[in-house]
């Protein structure tokens, strides 16, 4: 046999041994066989490749614990407005400028006051009614009052087989109605005598004629929301001027929507400061409107801050309180869980495969599901 012929009878058999190999893969591929010999490699199926590929988790007891954060902004509850209390008045100046600190007395505006001798006749009228109003109830009085001594004196004069019971009620009935008398004739004089006071202080201002007048701090604070006036602008009375407010009195407010997340009393963690210093304190919330009705709610929570934490150091304030807290309940990785038109359900392996499941489930923190129903514990799940 020539070497030509020998060559290509060894070319055939290499090539029909590949052949065959490539054939038993194949079938093992296809059916699922598990060796193509003794000592050789596993090979696995469609299915086995899919299971070895899934993350499997465990259902277990452990503890859910929720919490709500919110950022929350500082206000001064206790912030003033200061108005202009002249009936009429000429701006000249602003003494003081936003965000600067004034005592209380301090001079923060200076007006200059117009003679109103409209005004002073009125107020002159104004106090001859006040006079007349005084005269009036005083004698109105005085003859209430007569009339009920005048009974009283009746009832104490009766014999003594006639001072029974009743006559002794009918009389600590009058001592009550004069006593009252009196308090009210105390009050009625005091609201005249304040509303004349009034007058003639305001009358003695107008008198003066054209002059400066000094509208001055009510109190201690800051200085903020400085109203914009033109020089020279006429102003009336009751125009608001500026805020101010105590920077050592504010709160933390919570925007949270309608979640109801805070109540009254209810220990929160404030965490504060720029990104590269972040810093943490305990605070309080002191007011909320999370007890009424969802449709009554405007989403406000106000927290006091424990410490002596300064307003300005406040940047950024988080809020975060602890919601709930639950011990030996069956969880889940919330990756296990899926959730498809309002039902939840997590996918188990099931003779090779991942087949859905529906489960009934609570409410979930950061990492993890709580589980009601539909799992055991101990069940393996795919997490996605």
């Amino acid at each position: 046999m020539s070497s030509r012929r020998m060559a290509w009878r060894a070319g055939g058999r290499k090539a029909r041994q590949a052949a065959m190999g490539l054939l038993a893969t194949l079938l093992v591929l296809t059916t699922g066989c598990d060796a193509v010999g003794a000592g050789e490699p596993k090979l696995m199926n469609a299915q086995a490749v899919s299971k070895a590929n899934d993350v499997t988790a465990v259902a277990e007891r452990g503890t859910l614990l929720k919490e709500h954060s919110m950022a929350a902004v500082v206000q001064y509850p206790g912030q003033r407005t200061v108005r202009l209390e002249a009936e009429e008045a000429r701006f000249v100046e602003f003494t003081v400028t936003n965000g600067q600190r004034v005592k209380k007395g301090e001079t923060l505006a200076v007006f200059a006051k117009k003679t109103d001798s409209v005004r002073l006749t009125a107020i002159e009228l104004e106090l001859a009614a006040l006079e007349t109003e005084r005269s009036d109830g005083l004698d109105d009085r005085e003859r209430a009052d007569e009339a009920l001594r005048k009974e009283l004196a009746e009832l104490e004069n009766l014999p003594q087989d006639e001072q029974t019971y009743r006559v002794h009620v009918q009389k600590e009935i009058i001592d009550q109605k004069l006593r009252q008398s009196e308090l009210e004739r105390r009050r009625f004089e005091g609201r005249i005598a304040r509303k004349r006071r009034a007058l003639e202080e305001e009358r003695a201002d107008i008198r003066k004629g054209e002059g400066d007048l000094r509208v001055a701090a009510p109190v201690d604070g800051v200085v903020a929301s400085l109203q914009y006036i033109a020089p020279g602008a006429t102003c009336a009375r009751g125009l608001a001027l500026m805020k101010i407010y105590n920077p050592e009195e504010y709160l933390l407010f919570s925007e949270e929507g309608l979640t109801g997340a805070f109540r009254v009393g209810q220990a929160v963690e404030v965490e504060y400061g720029r990104n590269n210093d972040r810093r943490t304190a305990t605070g309080r919330v002191v007011a909320s409107d999370a007890p009424l009705d969802a449709a009554l709610r405007r989403g406000g929570a106000y927290i006091a801050v424990e410490g002596s934490v300064p307003a300005e150091d406040l940047l950024n304030p988080t809020v975060r309180a602890q919601q709930v807290r639950l011990d030996g309940v069956l969880l889940l990785p919330r990756g296990a869980v899926g959730h498809e038109n309002g039902v939840s359900y997590v996918r188990i392996l099931s003779g090779g495969a991942p087949r859905k499941r529906y489960v009934l489930t609570g409410p979930s923190d950061a990492e993890s599901t709580m589980v009601l129903g539909g799992l055991a514990e101990g069940q393996s799940v795919v997490v996605n």
